[in-house]
């Protein structure tokens, strides 16, 4: 009994990395990947059939909205509350008092804070980048994103 106890975990085993070597991850190319003077990753994305461009940065803890394109276009989104929030960076701790909003990229759920992104975006606007915003590693998590830097691209780990 202890023998095909052993047999069927080897083969539930095998067979399982069989269909995850076969299974066609879904790539998004880095949009910057023609310009190698640009090195953050860029993807578009889809937010209500328009097409925006935001930066991954798997440091952020939070994915964060451009606060001037949000009030332009607040009517793709949904306000959930504001709260006071305290984070933590390079610069230091801050605290501040943000709006929770949220909405559907690509058909995924992503929650946002905002914030004047202006710093972030104005030299890569020069470079005709119109950054909306920050993806952080609460979407990478919840999406089960792989970033690839030598590829330059995105990957679907599921």
């Amino acid at each position: 009994m202890k023998k095909i106890s052993i047999l069927i975990i080897i083969l539930l085993l095998i067979s399982g990395t069989f269909f995850i070597k076969n299974k066609t991850p879904k790539v998004v190319p880095f949009k910057n990947s023609h310009n190698e003077d640009i090195r953050i990753p860029i993807i578009q994305k889809n937010i209500n059939n328009e097409k925006v461009l935001f930066i991954l940065d798997s440091g952020a803890n939070i994915s964060i909205l451009d606060s001037t394109w949000y009030y332009d276009n607040k009517h793709m989104f949904t306000e959930a509350e504001n709260i006071n929030m305290v984070l933590t960076g390079i610069s230091g701790v801050v605290s501040i008092n943000s709006k929770i909003i949220y909405t559907e990229i690509d058909e995924d759920y992503v929650v946002f804070t905002i914030t004047d992104l202006i710093p972030v975006t104005q030299n890569l606007s020069k470079q005709g980048f119109k950054i909306v915003g920050i993806l952080g590693s609460d979407y990478l998590k919840d999406n089960n994103l792989i970033i690839d830097y030598k590829k330059q691209a995105v990957y679907t780990a599921s």
